[in-house]
């Protein structure tokens, strides 16, 4: 902070309080400022904290010396937020949520027992002695998806949330427009089968397999391979409807433009369409990865942004923490401060500015048609290709025997060279007419910045699973030669095509480490 804060920090304290649903106990760590006044709270929960006494953390420390984080020992970067936030006046509560760390029950990977859970715990805190009655929530990842957990419950001392890279829908997270992202089918529930298995306190008993997560690893499989919900269990876990309905607080959104873990898709344009229903809102969109906007090294400096082949130097907001506490102080303690602009954007050439809305309201759309190779303001000739599945963008298979050389492993669009710079804001789409050649099909539509050498800078992406080409949720069968439109769009972007450059538009049937191939892959005609 620029002018430190003058209260002490109390030793932290751990309680717990019982669920409403079962009386397992959800662990808190309170760390209080040392005064007489009540105090607003931030919030701060997440999987990620082990038991005071957990085996698992014995293991740890045994081995390393370096014991896991806990509600009352958490990690440096908490650590961080409470050495700036509580001498100002605030609480901070760290909260391990359900199933984990010391809370008991079972963990079902932000579903409605454990949003329950955080409406209880936020209810338990806003009638301390101490409290204010006014809380915030902050978390990166599933620590930033915890407060769009609790704010479609609509809990009326939930004031204002912070999530940076938080996840509001877990199904559109990991498969959008049904295509599956590698960790989807498996991993990702995976991992919360082991965080149940090693939670819990030593004297308790540890080894559990929760049905929660056994039916979540079949869905997880299942949405992996078709792309589909068929009983509701992703629908259960999307926290938009509930936020929409409910949320009465307001949003500080905080999302990296370069984060491949949590994509941008999943705040913008939604932060957007929450302000248009009245919320009050504020976004940071930055070119950084999945981090915290002011993320530090290990060493303490400030870490670079890598765009590809271009390093984006001091992509961090180092005043992270000074707009934090603004907002704080307006929206918990009513005071009038200065927050800065509704947006603020970099775009990948290292400037910020200032937007009242994201993607900007006012922003130019143009149409390109694809024409014989080029992305032209006017349309020309039919023409197509057939693109084949290859196991990569960079290392495609030769074409088999027997089929026609206009067989390709992509087809690109070029615009440019251009004669002056060209800002891309917002999420361009590319509506496409394809045909499959079999039963499935999976498209993968990229931008590139392309320089005078010819080399490639990606600056946009996306993939569509044809059998979701209206860009819904609702599976259509894909029949082999019946031409379909495709929808797609491009993840949300802040790029810049400097004059001189090209921008090329690269289609091809996808499949790379990251996204799942619709099973078997199947040719298509462009």
């Amino acid at each position: 902070m620029l002018t430190p804060g003058t209260l002490a920090i109390k030793p932290p304290v751990r309680v717990t309080t019982p669920s409403d649903i079962d009386g397992a106990d959800i662990e808190m760590g309170l760390f209080l400022p040392d005064t007489s006044e009540k105090v607003p709270i931030m919030v701060f929960a997440t999987p990620y904290l082990d038991a005071e006494d957990s085996i698992a953390r014995q293991q740890a420390t045994a081995t390393n010396g370096n014991p896991p984080p806990t509600v009352i020992n958490p990690s440096l970067s908490v650590k961080s937020l409470i050495n700036n936030l509580v001498p100002h006046g605030y609480a901070f509560v760290t909260l391990s949520v359900r199933g984990t760390g010391g809370s008991d029950g079972c963990n079902d990977l932000m579903g409605p027992n454990e949003t329950a859970d955080l409406d209880t715990a936020l209810t338990w805190m806003g009638q301390q002695p101490w409290s204010t009655g006014k809380i915030a929530m902050i978390g990166v990842s599933y620590d930033g998806s915890t407060p769009w957990g609790a704010a479609s419950t609509g809990n009326p001392h939930l004031k204002t949330i912070v999530p940076v890279s938080g996840v509001p829908d877990m199904y559109g997270l990991m498969y959008r427009n049904g295509s599956s992202e590698s960790r989807g089918p498996f991993l990702l529930n995976a991992l919360y089968i082991q965080g149940g298995i090693d939670s819990g306190e030593a004297d308790k008993s540890p080894g559990r397999l929760c049905p929660e997560a056994v039916e979540g690893l079949a869905l997880s499989g299942l949405a992996g391979a078709a792309g589909e919900d068929p009983t509701g269990y992703w629908q259960a876990r999307n926290r938009k409807p509930g936020v929409e309905a409910n949320y009465q607080g307001s949003v500080f959104s905080i999302q990296g433009l370069q984060d491949w873990n949590v994509d941008p898709s999943q705040v913008v344009p939604w932060v957007d369409h929450l302000e248009s229903k009245g919320l009050r809102t504020k976004q940071l969109l930055g070119q950084w990865g999945h981090a915290w906007p002011d993320g530090l090294g290990v060493d303490g400096a400030n870490i670079d942004c890598n765009d590809d082949n271009k390093v984006l130097d001091v992509c961090v907001r180092a005043d992270f923490k000074e707009i934090l506490l603004h907002w704080l102080d307006q929206e918990l303690k009513g005071l009038t401060v200065d927050t800065g602009a509704p947006v603020q954007v970099r775009d990948d050439f290292g400037r910020w500015r200032n937007e009242e809305h994201f993607p900007p309201h006012d922003a130019t759309w143009t149409t390109y048609q694809l024409t014989n190779g080029l992305l032209s303001d006017k349309p020309g000739a039919r023409a197509s290709a057939i693109l084949y599945p290859s196991i990569s963008e960079e290392f495609p298979p030769n074409p088999p025997p027997a089929v026609d050389l206009g067989v390709q492993k992509a087809a690109d669009f070029v615009l440019g060279p251009l004669a002056e710079d060209l800002l891309i804001a917002g999420l361009p789409k590319v509506h496409i007419t394809v045909t499959p050649q079999g039963p499935g099909g999976y498209m993968g539509a990229y931008l590139y910045d392309v320089d005078p050498d010819g080399v490639e800078r990606r600056i946009g992406w996306t993939t569509m699973n044809l059998a979701f080409a209206d860009g819904s949720t609702t599976r259509t069968e894909v029949l082999p030669g019946e031409t379909i439109q495709a929808l797609m769009e491009i993840q949300p972007m802040d790029s810049v095509v400097p004059a001189g450059h090209q921008l090329v538009l690269r289609l091809w049937v996808f499949t790379d480490g990251d996204r799942l191939p619709t099973i078997p892959p199947s040719p298509v005609a462009l």
